[in-house]
């Protein structure tokens, strides 16, 4: 999508500055549902471990949805915000509308729209003010939090969702990190026994 790349660290960083962002200008609070209607990018990991890290959950939803089935994924989830790509805007502007969503709760994950803000745009802004970076949110044991909501793409209905949980979701990041051999690249940012991201 936007050949763009970022090594570990630098992801680290843009986690932090991203969650921070959200939770201090947005009102993004832990339990908060974060639905991403877009292609893969690499802003889409940023956003998912900013939003995990903020002890919210992530809703991944098929960029070829329709509106109904948008609004439907937006009701199921509880969403309190989208981030989408530039070509989806209006999709999800206009679920978003049906659903009571403001435009203030919309993102992009890349690129440029003249009514929202990008993903980098809240982290050059967090960046730029110099504010403090957020603490982790730590509610609860994260084998019991629902990280990542995979939606179904409901051919065969209305679309439905299974739920991977935190620990999950931080294991097989720490278990590919091991294959890989990247943490030389990053500071140890997820403990590989699935407790609390820290």
């Amino acid at each position: 999508m936007t050949e763009e790349r970022i090594n570990y660290l630098r992801l680290k960083h843009y986690c932090e500055l991203l969650s921070s962002s959200l939770v201090q200008h947005y009102g993004l609070r832990s339990g908060d549902t974060v639905l991403i209607l877009s292609q893969n990018s690499v802003w889409y990991l940023v956003t998912v471990f900013a939003v995990l890290r903020a002890g919210g959950r992530v809703a991944g939803f098929s960029p070829t949805a329709t509106d109904g089935e948008v609004r439907h994924a937006l009701k199921v989830s509880e969403t309190r915000f989208i981030v989408t790509a530039p070509d989806l805007a209006q999709v999800a502007v206009d679920a978003a509308r049906k659903s009571r969503i403001s435009l203030r709760q919309i993102f992009l994950l890349y690129g440029q729209h003249p009514r929202l803000l990008s993903i980098k745009n809240l982290i050059e802004t967090q960046q730029n003010t110099g504010a403090p970076i957020c603490d982790v949110a730590v509610t609860r044991d994260n084998r019991q939090l629902c990280g990542y909501l995979s939606f179904t793409s409901g051919t065969t209905g209305k679309p439905k969702a299974v739920s991977l949980a935190q620990c999950s979701i931080y294991i097989c990041t720490t278990n590919g990190s091991r294959v890989y051999d990247i943490a030389s690249q990053c500071h140890r940012a997820m403990p590989s026994d699935g407790s609390n991201y820290q």
